[in-house]
């Protein structure tokens, strides 16, 4: 079964397939040395050329496995919590790592309505100002204007504005409010 990227799980699950991925990766390496190392006994061959271009691809998943490892997921309990205030109407995606040059933003849970975007982090290390500014920057760049962004890093603070959500107006049109959330899928891991 297939996790998609924005469900809750998502992170965990990502980061077990990248586990197994570099382990098979690293297994297939050494077999693609050694084994002919032992039967030539010369690592002047064929195959000591593929283990090393094998290498490329393993780095990619070891560096992957260490930004995976670094993003945490949404609790179970603040899962719970959020989906019990969620609207039916109110698109809300989770375990979000977004990157930064200068730093990374934990986001468990993100919801659009109206003009407004909240995110909650639960990362008490996350910079919730340059958060904002980075999300904001990034919509602007996608031509998404005029938009407030608030990061909660309290749960109860955010289920209580996700509560009020119900009340605000739907100003935007739900294909715009899908390009939206695909675009806060697309800038995290």
């Amino acid at each position: 079964m297939k996790i998609q990227k924005g469900t809750y799980g998502y992170l965990k699950r990502r980061r077990n397939q990248t586990i197994l991925i570099a382990a098979v990766f690293a297994a297939a390496i050494l077999a693609t040395y050694l084994i002919p190392l032992s039967v030539f006994k010369t690592n002047q061959n064929f195959f000591t050329i593929a283990a090393a271009l094998l290498c490329l691809p393993e780095a990619r998943f070891i560096v992957n496995l260490v930004m995976l490892c670094r993003a945490k997921g949404c609790t179970s309990r603040s899962y719970d919590e959020i989906c019990g205030v969620l609207p039916d109407t109110v698109p809300c995606s989770f375990d979000l790592y977004l990157t930064s040059y200068q730093k990374n933003f934990q986001i468990s849970a993100i919801a659009v309505r109206g003009k407004s975007v909240i995110a909650l982090t639960e990362d008490p290390s996350c910079d919730l100002k340059a958060g904002e500014q980075h999300i904001r920057r990034l919509m602007q760049q996608n031509n998404f204007h005029a938009y407030t962004v608030k990061i909660f890093d309290s749960v109860d603070s955010f289920t209580r504005r996700l509560s009020q959500f119900s009340d605000i107006p739907e100003t935007e049109s739900r294909e715009t409010v899908e390009e939206l959330m695909q675009l806060f899928l697309n800038i995290s891991l």
